[in-house]
This record gives C-alpha cells, structure tokens and sequence, in this order.
C-alpha cells in the first residue's frame, strides 16, 4: 500500500520535473498543454504544422465552397438577367411585330382607300366624259334641227314671195311684136316654174330626223364615232340641205323667169350680159317644145 503510494507520488511529481527539464533545454516557455505534455517539440510542431494544414485546408475549402457558392449565385444572377432579357427581346420582337402588322394593315387600308378614291375618281371621271359626250351629241342634233327650222322658214318666206313673184310677172305686158309667141312664153314660163313651189315640207318630219338623232346620240355604244356621222343624223342634214337647195332653185328660177320676161318685153339691155341672157331664153324656148306639165 505503501509502495502503490509511493508509486504515485513520484509519478506526479514527475510532470512538472520533465516540463521543466525540457524547458531548460529547449529555452522555451508556453502555456501547458497536457496533451502535449508527453510529446517532443519536434512531435509538437509536426502537430501543430498538422493543424495548421487543416486549418488552411479548411480555409481554402470554406473558401472554395464560398466561391463556388458565388459561381453559382453570380451563374443563376446571370441567368435570371438573360431570362429577363430574352423575355423583354421576346416582348420587344413582339410590340415590332405588332407595331410592323398594325403599319402593313394601316399601309394596305391606305392603299385600298385610295384605290378607292382613284377608282370612284376614274368613274366620275369617265361618267361626267359620258354626260359631256351624250349632252354635246345631243345639242348637235339640237342644232341641226334648228338649222332645218330656219332653213324650212326661209323656204315658206321664199315660196310665198315666189308665188307673189309669178303672179305677178304672169300679168306684165309683152311686147307687141311678141305677142304672136305668147304660147311659147307660157310654154317656157311653166318649164321654169318649179314643182316645188308648193312643197313647203313640215315640222314633223324635222320632229321625227331629230328624235332618230338624238336616239343615236344616246347610244353610247357607238360613242368613239362622231356623231355627224352616223346613218341616223344624215336625215336632219338632208332635210336642212334639201331645203337649202329649193330656196337657191327658187332664187334661180326667180332669176330665169325674170329674164324671159324681159326678154318678151324687150327689156333685155344690148350689153354682153344681156345678150348671154338672150342666147339662154332661146334656148329655154326650144327646150319649151318638148315640155310637157306634170
């Protein structure tokens, strides 16, 4: 009991002899580490370098997990910015879609208005040409049927002062050495009498040429011809032109007779348009032998 005592005691005293033994040797002073009380300093610095070692290699993989960590923060940072990005580019290509669709269909609406336009332009356009064509067509036959008014009025004036004419020069006294040829005087006189004296003609059939007129002015149909000359306009202008033709017949028989006249009163002077006058009365008084009235 004693000994195990004893044992003990020595042992325990022991401790603070060896650290103290190792500190006088190693000139070194520290904090006591009990778990290093037993250990050598070269056991303690490999130790200690141990430590060190997984202190910095669990600094440098706190480190690396950290970094890692930012890696993937900063990767998934980066990748909501591009989603944000692309989904603004997908928005952005869409409103251009959008603004680019709503500026075709404006362009295209633009485009159809003013077709539209320039079309119910073209037809006004060609409609009003129409209604010039037709009323210009129209004052043309208009207008012919005036000229053949005033051509029918000049013929009844000219008839009527015809027949005044003739009355009166039926009456006028011959001279006495001609009266023997009075026969061929009467012969000749009806031979330029014209039959048309008493054809005045009428307003109805100057009505009728210019309704056929103005039935051919409406017929569009035809409207790259001139007017004048379709088929259905030549009878107003016949109608105008015939009377026409009977007032200068007139005229000329007026004329004629006046001639014969004098030249059975001995009216005719010695010059030479008289006596071209007189050649031509004997000529119409050898042409009065073969007249026969109608």
């Amino acid at each position: 009991m004693q000994y195990s005592r004893f044992l003990i005691f020595v042992g325990v005293a022991a401790i603070p002899l060896w650290y103290g033994y190792r500190t006088a040797r190693e000139k070194q002073t520290g904090h006591i580490v009990w778990s290093e009380m037993l250990l050598t300093e070269e056991e303690r610095s490999r130790k200690r370098a141990d430590e060190a070692q997984k202190v910095t290699e669990a600094a440098e993989a706190e480190r690396i997990r950290k970094a890692t960590e930012l890696e993937k923060a900063t990767a998934a940072r980066k990748a909501a910015e591009a989603e944000v990005l692309k989904a603004k580019a997908i928005e952005e290509e869409k409103r251009a879609q959008e603004s680019a669709e709503a500026a075709k269909q404006r362009i295209e609406a633009d485009r159809r208005a003013a077709d539209g336009a320039a079309s119910r332009a073209r037809s006004e356009n060609e409609r009003a040409a129409t209604q010039r064509l037709q009323i210009s067509r129209i004052q043309y036959c208009a207008d012919r049927a005036a000229e053949a008014d005033e051509r029918l009025k000049e013929l009844v004036e000219e008839q009527k002062s015809f027949r005044d004419f003739a009355e009166e020069m039926s009456r006028m006294p011959l001279n006495g050495q001609n009266i023997h040829n009075f026969d061929r005087f009467s012969a000749t006189f009806r031979m330029l009498y014209p039959t048309h004296v008493t054809n005045t003609g009428n307003a109805n059939e100057i009505r009728d040429a210019k309704e056929k007129c103005e039935a051919a002015a409406r017929d569009l149909s035809r409207k790259d011809y001139a007017i004048s000359e379709e088929p259905q306009v030549w009878d107003i202008k016949h109608l105008a032109s015939g009377y026409q033709s009977n007032v200068f017949e007139l005229r000329r028989s007026r004329s004629n007779i006046t001639d014969l006249v004098d030249f059975f009163a001995g009216k005719l002077p010695d010059t030479v348009g008289g006596q071209v006058k007189r050649v031509r009365v004997q000529e119409w008084l050898i042409k009065s032998y073969d007249f026969k009235d109608k």
